[in-house]
């Protein structure tokens, strides 16, 4: 029995396979869509003569899906190197100019200084932050411990070095025999970074001349340096902990001497390291000594 174009048309919608005759015209290159069911499979024999009189409409495809249905074949047919390609892209659309905003605080005074950190828009960590941690304890220490980021419970409590890391800190500090009321706590960045990652360059570089102030003013004997990026951007040295440490830094302009040792909070997750800090600890101990 003959198809004709429209029952082909129709069988074709609806999934039935068919052979298709050479001499038979190919029909034009659209989407059907048909707005009936059929309850049962059609098969040779059982094709009515004249199909049921329902509407078919041409549906053009949509532009969104037509550049989906693109994206998916090129991933499939080399997916490592389109998603690298397509991490790159996002890379470079996203991508800006990081702008390093540093102030020099020189003269300024302790209240001002801290009103300056309160109003900072230096760097994008002030749009998401509850509010920054400037520092806490004596202003006449001896030893000032400056660390890295304030972190969630920091952020918080609005003091730098809250909970284990803070008790960890203190019982370094008393096998130095120096009170926490002859100490400074403070932290390179006064803003907490997001999932308290390690700050960018920008964002250490335009929160440094605040520390540098808060130095000068409290001008104490030693400052501990803790974490690798602390000392590195501090000291504007790029050398890994085993070259920062078990040495004692001295900077432009300032009377202070510097120590670097690891981070109380990276002790917290490799224990093995506090071995290094006692030898750190030792160091600070004799030159406090010799400089009491």
């Amino acid at each position: 029995m003959a198809i004709n174009q429209q029952q082909l048309d129709y069988l074709s919608a609806m999934g039935v396979p068919v052979w298709i005759s050479r001499n038979l015209p190919m029909p034009e290159d659209n989407v059907l869509s048909v707005e009936h069911t059929v309850g049962t499979d059609l098969v040779e024999g059982d094709l009515p003569e004249r199909l049921p009189e329902q509407p078919i409409s041409v549906v053009k495809p949509k532009k969104g899906l037509h550049a989906a249905d693109e994206l998916i074949k090129n991933l499939q047919q080399s997916p490592t190197r389109k998603i690298a390609e397509l991490a790159v892209s996002l890379d470079v659309d996203t991508e800006t100019e990081l702008k390093i905003i540093a102030r020099d605080f020189e003269g300024v005074d302790w209240f001002a200084l801290e009103k300056a950190v309160d109003g900072c828009t230096a760097c994008d960590l002030h749009e998401k932050r509850q509010h920054p941690v400037f520092g806490c304890g004596s202003k006449e220490p001896s030893l000032m411990l400056v660390g890295d980021i304030p972190r969630l419970l920091d952020e918080q409590q609005k003091q730098p070095f809250a909970g284990e890391t803070g008790e960890l800190l203190d019982n370094l500090l008393s096998h130095l025999e120096i009170g926490s009321d002859n100490v400074y706590f403070t932290n390179l960045l006064k803003c907490r970074t997001p999932l308290d990652n390690s700050p960018k360059p920008n964002q250490a570089a335009s929160c440094l001349s605040y520390l540098t102030q808060q130095i000068k003013l409290l001008q104490p004997q030693l400052v501990l340096l803790m974490g690798r990026s602390t000392a590195q951007q501090v000291l504007g040295k790029d050398q890994p902990m085993a070259q920062l440490r078990q040495k004692r830094h001295q900077l432009q302009d300032i009377t202070a001497q510097f120590i670097v040792t690891y981070h109380p909070a990276y002790l917290l997750e490799q224990p093995r390291l506090k071995a290094l800090v006692w030898q750190d600890l030792r160091l600070i101990k004799e030159h406090l000594s010799s400089n009491g």
